[in-house]
């Protein structure tokens, strides 16, 4: 954390110039009748970062008249003028003279957040299903193996399935889990070899905990591999009188019990899981979308509509995520859905994006046309 003195707008400034990296060749793609929707999809979900950091960071109430706020201001116009402009077919500099500018809400609190996630079809709940029992399966059969170490194979199950629906890439990350083990139990060896204490102690595993850091995020079995002589290393293995043999075979076993747990749970539960959320995030679209549209009949689109605003934004992204999800698992049967999915998505940020050109406690015009666009995905 010490970069927070040197340079405390970092994170924040960061997030807004891909906002604005993405949203610039969105705009392009617009221009040149390039537009898709991986590209609108991928430039709503960094503007929605960016926005949720610079909210987290305190900047719309410390400092609302920051350079920063006004680069993210402008990139959000041109964001709602190309939407808006694929609707209209006027070119994206007509569609970008808005009239309406103001500080979007951050994110849903915690509590939507929550209770939306305990929806039986939701993504959070699908995977807390398989995670259990998977960690049940892989803790029970290592007990019943008389294996020492059942943690070890419960906690390899949940970082097998902890990210989701995604089986192609649950089951890459299986093998990644796997592979690295086997090397790091090497690496651990020769280790252990050295044994190293006080002072060189702590130098070694600062070295393998930065190594694990750098890599984690892209490279996953390449940090396990130094994930692996770390959790051995801290769990007391370095003792000079431990045997390396016993140790390496255990967590080489448990491991082994761990990922094909999980990879039979990922594979065997709750198999249509992913169709499950694809449906029910496209769901979650149309109803807030209606809700919204209720309440613009009625109300500016700056009074009580921001919320509702804001939170079909989220559900829009939370759809897109849930869109890949399926496309990677079951690209055919994606295929069969995708025109009402894309359809869906563009008509939410086609509403948000009008919502956009409407002067400050204006109303927005044409909202029973609006609902009978959306009617034919009422379910």
């Amino acid at each position: 954390m010490a970069g927070v003195v040197r340079d405390p707008r970092k994170p924040e400034r960061t997030a807004v110039l891909r906002a604005v990296e993405l949203i610039d060749a969105y705009v392009e793609s617009v221009a040149a009748n390039r537009g898709d929707d991986e590209g609108r999809s991928a430039a709503a979900a960094a503007l929605w970062n960016a926005w949720a950091m610079v909210h987290a960071a305190g900047l719309p109430t410390r400092d609302p008249e920051s350079e920063l706020l006004a680069t993210l201001q402008r990139a959000h116009r041109a964001f709602a003028g190309a939407v808006g402009s694929v609707r209209s077919g006027d070119s994206v500099e007509t569609a970008m003279m808005l009239r309406y500018n103001y500080i979007p809400f951050g994110p849903p609190d915690i509590g939507y957040r929550l209770r939306r996630s305990l929806a039986p079809d939701s993504h959070a709940v699908s995977t807390a299903v398989r995670v259990g029992i998977a960690c049940a399966l892989g803790g029970g059969i290592s007990i019943a193996v008389g294996l020492d170490r059942p943690d070890w194979a419960i906690i390899s199950a949940v970082l097998v399935l902890h990210q989701g629906l995604d089986r192609v890439q649950g089951t890459a990350r299986g093998f990644h889990r796997f592979a690295g083990t086997v090397i790091g139990l090497g690496l651990f060896a020769a280790l252990h070899q050295l044994a190293l204490t006080g002072y060189a102690f702590v130098a070694l595993l600062m070295v393998l905990q930065f190594s694990i850091e750098l890599l984690v995020v892209n490279r996953y079995w390449l940090a396990v591999v130094f994930i692996t002589p770390v959790a051995l290393l801290v769990g007391g293995a370095s003792h000079p009188d431990a045997h390396v043999g016993p140790i390496v075979l255990d967590r080489l076993v448990e491991t082994v019990v761990g990922v094909v747990v999980a990879l039979v749970a990922m594979w065997a539960v709750l198999r249509h899981a992913h169709r499950a959320t694809f449906e029910w995030t496209d769901r979650r679209v149309v109803d807030t979308a209606t809700a919204l549209l209720d309440t613009l009949a009625v109300a500016s689109v700056d009074g009580s509509a921001l919320a509702q605003r804001r939170d079909l934004q989220y559900e829009l992204i939370e759809s897109a995520k849930s869109g890949a999800d399926v496309v990677r698992t079951e690209g055919g049967w994606a295929q069969q859905h995708w025109r009402e999915h894309s359809a869906i998505q563009g008509l939410g940020y086609e509403l948000l994006a009008d919502c956009w050109t409407v002067p400050a406690g204006g109303k927005l015009a044409g909202v029973d046309l609006w609902k009978e666009r959306f009617q034919p995905f009422v379910a």
